[in-house]
């Protein structure tokens, strides 16, 4: 996850992009997945039966009617699993809007507001390229105290179980000595 400028983060898109725009219900405002258009084009080439190795100029190119439902289905499978894995913070209702293809159309919030930027890298076969979660920090207002809470919760768990292990092995290695001046070896388990 990174923090950033929205419009730093929209001046790093090409033209075009695959720019969804989506809601998260009961959160105010929208949030955008983007799609890099290499990775576009290839699983569009792959669906419709072609090898997906061409090479194709992506540069001042739209996507065509067929490449946008093809793009839409690919989108709502995002969607659904983005709903799902919201659900134990907060269940929601993932609503899709519009697309772009134009980074400056893609206005989900101002400029200089500070964004959430969760990116995955795709790699199958011969479809490589990646998948950009884009969501806009003040759509999270409400359910900031969750995510604050379960996050120190997750930490504070795993501090306290390495707290313990390290408890443990130092009264361990006390325990166990030898005293050859004696002739006798004691242990603890």
């Amino acid at each position: 996850l990174e923090l950033e400028r929205f419009g730093a983060f929209v001046r790093t898109l090409p033209v075009p992009s695959s720019l969804q725009i989506f809601r998260m219900a009961p959160f105010r405002g929208s949030a955008l997945i983007v799609l890099e258009p290499k990775l576009v084009f290839t699983l569009v080439e792959n669906f419709l039966g072609g090898t997906g190795t061409r090479n194709i100029r992506i540069e001042g190119r739209d996507f065509t009617a067929i490449e946008q439902r093809l793009i839409r289905r690919v989108v709502n499978l995002l969607l659904n699993d983005l709903e799902k894995a919201w659900y134990s913070l907060q269940p929601l209702k993932v609503q899709y809007i519009r697309s772009e293809i134009n980074p400056q159309f893609a206005k989900i919030c101002q400029p200089e507001d500070v964004v959430i930027i969760s990116r995955y890298d795709v790699d199958m076969d011969r479809a490589v390229g990646s998948i950009t979660v884009c969501i806009p920090m003040s759509n999270l207002e409400s359910v900031k105290g969750k995510l604050l809470t379960t996050f120190q919760r997750e930490q504070s768990d795993e501090d306290i179980s390495i707290k313990r292990l390290l408890r443990s092995l130092k009264a361990r290695r006390r325990g166990r000595g030898a005293d050859l001046s004696r002739g006798r070896l004691h242990a603890t388990a």
